[in-house]
């Protein structure tokens, strides 16, 4: 496939991107969206509200074209022109669609971009992805092994934490060097070499919309959770740290669990992807009353 992407080296964003990107002698399309396809494609993600929060989320709060979302969103159509399948492509990449011509063509754009970093979704979709990647002689510099857990109610009978509130700006610094340090040991990149700008525009617009939870004492962060995305069905856990001196003393627990009770009067599941290989982490979900949902697979490139 052609690349279609800018070559200034500037993220791609659907303003930059023909509208309509390819199509098949049957008329089958892949198109970039744009705003006028808002609608649309959030009705078409609120089908599986937990899988497809992450992308639905950064509609809500940017937009279908905006630089914040790292990439630009694209459309599958079928013959009749309905959605079958929606994609952020770009540094990370997530896909949502309902049938496997679908995932594959959108699968393969995202395979052309000059900034990909990786790409997540459920096994049965990212087996494919690598069957492919296999035939092609490419491979991944890492796979991860996931399962996304839901919670819908939380542990009763823990102890509350009264300091634990959103972070303000003045956390920012330790907020960005934790989640660095934790993408280091996941994925073995540092975005603060990578992309500090970036980095630091996406944690400070997190912060300011309350979506940055910590415990501090003494100026000391010990205990912080990210909420990445967040729509009126679902709200998604990232970033979930326990400062190492803290822990096996039950702070993470009672943290997770007041932090549970607030996002849940708004949105009737919280969802999280964990490293298959954290049993401790993994161990903790379920004493929560998190559930097993779905395997999931992280390629990273």
């Amino acid at each position: 496939m052609p690349s279609i992407y800018p070559s200034s080296g500037v993220e791609a964003n659907s303003s930059t991107l023909l509208s309509i990107q390819q199509c098949g002698p049957d008329a089958v399309c892949i198109e970039a969206l744009m705003e006028k396809d808002r609608d649309e494609a959030l009705s078409f993600l609120a089908l599986r509200p937990i899988h497809t929060v992450f992308m639905a989320g950064l509609i809500l709060d940017n937009g279908l074209d905006n630089p914040l979302n790292r990439g630009a969103f694209y459309g599958h159509r079928n013959q009749d022109g309905e959605l079958v399948g929606v994609a952020l492509i770009g540094q990370k990449n997530v896909i949502e669609a309902q049938t496997e011509a679908a995932f594959q063509g959108l699968m393969k754009l995202a395979l052309t971009h000059p900034r990909l970093q990786l790409i997540r979704g459920e096994e049965s979709r990212m087996q494919l992805l690598l069957s492919y990647l296999n035939s092609e002689g490419r491979s991944p510099r890492l796979t991860c092994d996931e399962i996304l857990l839901e919670q819908t109610s939380v542990l009763e009978g823990l102890e509350p934490v009264e300091a634990l509130c959103s972070a303000t700006e003045s956390d920012l610094e330790q907020v960005m060097s934790i989640n660095s340090a934790m993408a280091f040991e996941e994925n073995g990149t540092n975005p603060l070499q990578r992309d500090l700008k970036g980095m630091t525009e996406r944690t400070l617009q997190r912060i300011k919309r309350g979506r940055v939870w910590v415990l501090a004492e003494a100026g000391r962060v010990i205990f912080k959770a990210d909420i990445i995305s967040q729509t009126p069905q679902a709200a998604f856990l990232e970033g979930v740290y326990v400062h190492p001196q803290e822990r096996g003393r039950g702070l993470g627990s009672r943290c997770l669990t007041q932090l549970g009770s607030i996002l849940l009067k708004n949105a009737p599941s919280l969802t999280v992807v964990v490293n298959r290989e954290n049993q401790r982490a993994l161990a903790l979900y379920q004493r929560l009353n998190y559930q097993f949902r779905s395997p999931y697979l992280t390629v990273y490139f």
